[in-house]
């Protein structure tokens, strides 16, 4: 993906938000652990996540305020007529949160 190709960091963390609102999907889950031997091994042998979690400084709540944020975009957005889906929500969420 075009997105990833410069930044190989940023998959994780795009799967790290969806994973946070609950919308990793089972193939993405499997894409990323594909990806996470590389990266465990050189981090340790934390799940993919938590090392995200660690590299980012994210507070232990930082999860449950991703999904907050999740639920009040959905809110929003259906109380003006549209629907978020979740990937574009964690492109939005990623890119204005942790400008690269």
């Amino acid at each position: 993906m075009m997105r990833y190709a410069e930044k190989p960091f940023l998959q994780y963390l795009d799967s790290f938000v969806l994973r946070a609102i609950g919308e990793l999907t089972e193939q993405q889950e499997q894409a990323i652990h594909l990806l996470s031997p590389t990266f465990v091994q050189a981090e340790g042998t934390r799940p993919w996540f938590e090392i995200v979690a660690e590299r980012m400084s994210f507070s232990e709540g930082y999860v449950s305020e991703i999904a907050s944020v999740w639920e009040a975009s959905r809110r929003s957005a259906s109380e003006q007529g549209l629907e978020i889906s979740p990937f574009e929500f964690t492109r939005l969420f990623v890119d204005a949160n942790f400008p690269s």
